[in-house]
């Protein structure tokens, strides 16, 4: 067993993550679940709803290195569609790939009179 809860004690609602015990939205916007017993358990016990996500279509705990980017950069959306496993080196290049092509496209915007 991967030490994962069976899907039927997860979700509530066919496709949706866990909502047992309480959620939160927390700084940075993340959902979190309350789950004390997680291994990515913050000291309230709590852990980002997109990493259970994640969890529960791989069928085991994201290991330490492990992260979860929102392909949309909506940290609430947790839809599994939405969500990519990374490394955290492979998620900080992916964000400043990100960054970097927002601010070429912002400066051309500009030079070209289209500006915000």
């Amino acid at each position: 067993s991967s030490g994962l809860r069976d899907a039927e004690d997860e979700t509530h609602g066919e496709k949706e993550p866990a909502r047992k015990g309480k959620m939160s939205v927390a700084t940075k916007w993340y959902v979190r679940v309350t789950k004390p017993n997680h291994p990515r358990a913050n000291k309230r016990g709590q852990v980002k709803r997109s990493v259970l996500v994640m969890e529960q279509a791989i069928g085991r705990y994201l290991l330490p290195d492990e992260e979860v980017h929102h392909l949309n950069r909506v940290m609430t959306d947790d839809f599994i569609g939405n969500l990519f496993l990374t490394t955290h080196s492979s998620h900080r290049q992916m964000e400043k790939n990100i960054k970097n092509r927002y601010e070429i496209a912002l400066s051309k915007m500009n030079a070209e009179g289209g500006g915000i």
